[in-house]
């Protein structure tokens, strides 16, 4: 049996074989060898550590809780690139998940949050500002302009859509190692 120990305050869910294993917030769980081992190959990258026989908690806590810290500066970084590159392309800002979010709260404070959820909805009220104002301006058709203005709606939901599952790949190669061979 191995001992896995989560010293984040986020609980983490490892999965083996179709089942979920918890491993809640600020605690441990023993596991099967190999189960741990898959678990811990894919978790560690979010903190998770194993604890063997003469390990010190507060020690491996703390290792774990510093890859725990790396791991959100990097998705917090990444989120706003992205919006930057959106931002530079003309395009509207993704809106930050609760996850994210928390993140930011946990990180640097409520008040960068805050931020961030205004300058997401900010910038894309002044883009669709923008379009209309660019739609409307001498074509005198307004029905014209609100079916311009609908498709375009459309094909910025499809590709903040993409942008999405592109940010959950990335996230998701970033919390995994590639499995290895015992």
């Amino acid at each position: 049996m191995s001992l896995l120990f989560n010293p984040t305050p986020v609980e983490m869910v490892g999965r083996w074989d179709g089942s979920n294993y918890k491993i809640p917030a600020e605690g441990s769980v023993e596991l099967p060898e190999r189960v741990a081992a898959h678990i811990l190959n894919h978790l560690s990258p979010r903190g998770l550590v194993e604890l063997k026989h003469g390990d010190k908690k507060g020690t491996k806590g703390k290792e774990g809780l510093d890859t725990w810290e790396e791991f959100e500066r990097r998705q917090i970084l990444e989120f706003r690139q992205i919006n930057e590159n959106r931002k530079s392309a003309g395009f509207p800002p993704l809106t930050p998940s609760k996850m994210l979010l928390e993140m930011v709260r946990r990180t640097e404070g409520d008040e960068s949050a805050e931020r961030l959820e205004y300058a997401s909805a900010e910038t894309a009220t002044m883009l669709l500002q923008q379009m209309v104002k660019g739609q409307t301006e001498g074509s005198g058709d307004i029905a014209e302009a609100v079916t311009t203005l609908t498709n375009a709606m459309a094909q910025m939901m499809a590709n903040q859509q993409q942008d999405r599952e592109t940010m959950i790949a990335l996230v998701g190669k970033l919390a995994e190692k590639p499995d290895k061979e015992e």
